[in-house]
């Protein structure tokens, strides 16, 4: 196809898509007394966004926690074993208990 075939072709579909925008458009109204751009809040994105941040604060404070406990139940994160597996059940189990009888 010729870039002139194609440029008709684009053309066509452009200007058929055309009748169907108006449809899309704001009305001249809602443009003139501001309600079409005030719908959404100011501090909409910036509160998500705040939201979002205080979640991953408290997951992670969540997470040190946890390993804190492990640790103190004597899982050391940092040695190599190969018995890994193991060895992080046992502290879980351990620091269940001591949980359990605080």
């Amino acid at each position: 196809m010729s870039k002139k075939q194609r440029f008709v072709v684009y053309a066509a579909a452009v200007l058929s898509m055309g009748s169907g925008l108006q449809a899309l458009a704001q009305d001249p109204q809602s443009v003139t007394s501001g309600t079409a751009l005030n719908t959404v809040p100011a501090s909409g994105p910036v509160s998500r966004k705040a939201q979002l941040k205080a979640e991953r604060t408290e997951a992670r404070a969540k997470r040190r926690a946890e390993l804190k406990s492990l640790q103190g139940a004597g899982y050391q994160p940092q040695q190599s074993s190969t018995d890994y597996p193991q060895d992080l059940l046992n502290a879980q189990k351990k620091a269940a208990a001591t949980g359990a009888r605080q």
